[in-house]
Parts: C-alpha cells; sequence; structure tokens
C-alpha cells in the first residue's frame, strides 16, 4: 500500500497522526545530557561566584559582586528607642450615641485618614477636625456634634517601655465654624 492508498482507505490513515521517531535516538540523547551539563556547571559557577567576594576579602567593603550590597540594610539605624502609638478617635450624637470613627464609617483608608485628618489635627489643626466630622455627617439622620482622639505614646529602651499619655482632643461642632 503507497501513501496515497493509505490516505483514503479510511481508518487505516491513523498511521499518518502516529509521532514520528528521530533518525538517530541516540544524538536526541546526547543533546539532552549535554544541555543537563551545561546548565548544571552554569549552577554550580554562579554558586561559587558569591563565595567569592567572601575569599578575595582585603578588608573593604564588598564591592566585587553587585548584588552583595544587601538593600535591606541600606537605611538602618543605630539601636536606640522605637516609639510608637496608638489613636482612637470617637464620634459621638446630639443623643449621647457615641461609635468609634474607622475605615467603614468614612469610607477611607486607615492611612488616608491618618493623612488628611489625624495627623493635622493632632498637631493643632481644628479644621481638619471640621472637615472629618463634616464627612462623617453626610447623609447621616442623627449627624455627629462631638469628635474626640484619645492618643497612647509609647517608648521602647533596653530598660523598657514607658507608656504616656498626651491630653485628650476634643471637637465640638458649633455653627461659628473651626476653633
Amino acid at each position: 500500500m503507497t501513501w496515497a492508498e493509505n490516505v483514503h482507505s479510511g481508518p487505516a490513515s491513523c498511521v499518518l497522526n502516529a509521532p514520528v521517531s528521530s533518525p538517530h535516538p541516540s544524538l536526541k540523547a546526547f543533546s539532552m545530557v549535554r544541555s543537563k551539563t551545561l546548565i548544571s556547571i552554569f549552577i554550580l559557577l554562579a554558586t561559587g561566584l558569591h563565595a567569592l567576594p567572601v575569599v578575595l576579602d582585603r578588608g573593604v567593603q564588598q564591592i566585587t559582586w553587585p548584588f552583595l550590597m544587601w538593600s535591606m540594610y541600606k537605611d538602618s539605624r543605630p539601636a536606640g528607642p522605637i516609639t510608637g502609638w496608638k489613636t482612637r478617635v470617637t464620634a459621638r450624637t446630639a443623643s449621647g450615641k457615641t461609635e468609634v470613627v474607622n475605615t467603614d464609617l468614612v469610607g477611607l483608608s486607615g492611612s488616608t485618614i491618618g493623612r488628611m485628618f489625624v495627623q493635622p489635627w493632632g498637631k493643632g489643626d481644628s479644621t481638619a477636625a471640621r472637615r472629618l466630622l463634616l464627612r462623617l455627617n453626610r447623609g447621616r439622620a442623627e449627624p455627629f456634634v462631638q469628635l474626640q482622639m484619645v492618643r497612647e505614646n509609647y517608648l521602647v529602651s533596653d530598660t523598657g517601655l514607658v507608656r504616656s499619655d498626651p491630653p485628650v482632643l476634643t471637637y465640638q461642632l458649633s455653627s461659628h465654624g473651626p476653633r
């Protein structure tokens, strides 16, 4: 049966879809072994080059291999006290109902609330508190009339933890504008 007869003979035509074998299977195996060997040599060479600056260390900063200058150390600071703080802002309605001001209530992310309202208000800008209160009151049936900010400052050092409480900041909504 010739190739042309095989094409038109029906089910026997599936022979055409059979995989074609390489004329020299040993060449394919040799090529795979060679590529694996080259990859392994490259990996060993790259790993060995990492040790080169350690071996050649002359007491100076390691600049022989570029990525040994770890970026995680670029902003390092000497040991010292660590400061932190917690801030809690609450809003009160005229009837006395109190709610914690959070991302769901304001509709902004925590960092945005801090940058736009809490930090300026903490530094003495009462217009930031007024803007926050006006934003909170949009579309509310019972508007808030007062905001209160309570802060806790922490200082961690070798001797221990110190907590301090700065004065509580209160903003009362008035018809006269910001105070």
